[in-house]
C-alpha cells in the first residue's frame, strides 16, 4: 500500500512537473510569436525595408480580397512595399499602423495562428482604416517568422 502511494505521488508530481514545463515552454513561444508581430510594425512603420524583410520565411504568402500573393524572397517583399504601401499609404495621411487585438488561436511548437485587429493612423491618432488579418508563424531554422497572412479590410 505506502508503495502504490508513494508510486501515485511520484506519478503526480511528474505529470505536475511535465505540464509546468509545458506552460513555460508556451509562454516562450507567445513572447517570441509577439515580438515577431511587434517587429513587423515597427519595421514597417518604420518603412525599413531590410529589417521588415527579416520578419518573415521565405516563400511568404499573403491572402488579400481573394488574391494569394506569393514573395519568394526578401527583396521582392521590399520592392512591394516601396511600390505599394509606402508609396500610396502616405498619400491619405499614414504616419503608422498599430495592433488593436492579437490573440494566439491554435500554437504548437512550430506552427503559431495569431487573429489579429489593426487600425492605420493619422498623426493625430484619428483612424483611416480597421482590418483583422490571420497570421501563421512558423518556426524554422531555429527563428519565428510569418509565412502566411490573411486579412480583411
Amino acid at each position: 500500500m505506502k508503495i502504490t502511494s508513494l508510486f501515485l505521488s511520484l506519478a503526480f508530481l511528474v505529470h505536475v512537473t511535465s505540464l509546468k514545463s509545458a506552460e513555460i515552454e508556451y509562454s516562450l513561444i507567445e513572447k517570441e510569436v509577439m515580438q515577431v508581430l511587434d517587429d513587423f510594425y515597427t519595421t514597417f512603420n518604420a518603412m525599413d525595408g531590410e529589417a521588415h524583410a527579416n520578419v518573415y520565411h521565405y516563400p511568404t504568402f499573403r491572402l488579400v480580397k481573394g488574391n494569394m500573393i506569393e514573395w519568394d524572397t526578401p527583396d521582392k517583399i521590399i520592392e512591394s512595399r516601396k511600390k505599394n504601401a509606402w508609396a500610396n499609404f502616405p498619400k491619405t495621411g499614414w504616419v503608422k499602423t498599430v495592433w488593436v487585438e492579437r490573440n494566439i488561436v491554435q500554437m504548437s511548437e512550430t506552427v503559431v495562428h495569431v487573429a489579429t485587429k489593426f487600425q492605420r493612423l493619422r498623426k493625430d491618432e484619428s483612424v483611416i482604416l480597421t482590418g483583422e488579418s490571420m497570421h501563421v508563424l512558423i518556426k524554422k531554422d531555429g527563428r519565428w517568422g510569418i509565412k502566411l497572412r490573411s486579412s480583411f479590410l
